[in-house]
């Protein structure tokens, strides 16, 4: 059925064509320390993977690309959900698993946590 397909393209024509953005709120920000490109280490120091991590999107997303020295990958999109007021991430990699993650940072009230798949 392709109703829902052209519904979706009608609905992200719309926000493209939006003038002005919302504000980014302060909790997109609260990631910002993740940022960057990190060596993913063993407990005992052994080289596990890179993990390069990039805010895209106007601030609005957390990108994360993770590699190990083998043939395994997976990429992560998270943003923080205003609506919801809480983390979210969606996470895939080439073996076919998908996640979606979501919770508060810790110490920060009613926080939900928890995953699907």
């Amino acid at each position: 059925m392709r109703l829902p397909f052209i519904f979706c393209l009608s609905v992200f024509a719309a926000l493209g064509s939006a003038q002005q953005l919302p504000s980014v709120p302060d909790e997109a920000k609260q990631f910002d320390f993740w940022v960057g490109s990190w060596k993913v280490t063993t407990p005992d120091g052994k080289i596990a993977g890179h993990n390069d991590i990039k805010s895209i999107l106007g601030g609005r997303v957390v990108q994360g690309n993770y590699t190990t020295p083998g043939l395994y990958a997976g990429q992560s999109y998270n943003s923080y959900n205003p609506g919801k007021q809480r983390w979210e991430q969606f996470w895939v990699d080439n073996t076919g698993t998908v996640l979606h993650l979501y919770g508060l940072l810790p110490g920060k009230a009613n926080e939900p946590t928890g995953f699907s798949s």
